[in-house]
């Protein structure tokens, strides 16, 4: 937990110093975590999809 405090004091830090790089890498972890979080999306519509399917014909 030390260590995590740390971090993260060093990255407010580098924020504060190099605001256009700080702030060119929270563009990049947002577009990263969309682009991750819509994937996840799509496979769990076709996952409720198959389920979906599945109990219809328990039925």
């Amino acid at each position: 937990m030390i260590i995590a405090g740390m971090a993260s004091v060093l990255f407010g830090v580098i924020m504060v110093l190099w605001s256009g790089a700080g702030a060119l890498a929270v563009l990049w972890l947002i577009g990263i975590f969309a682009i991750i979080f819509g994937v996840l999306m799509i496979i769990l519509a076709f996952k409720l999809r198959g389920l979906k399917k599945r109990v219809e014909q328990a039925a």
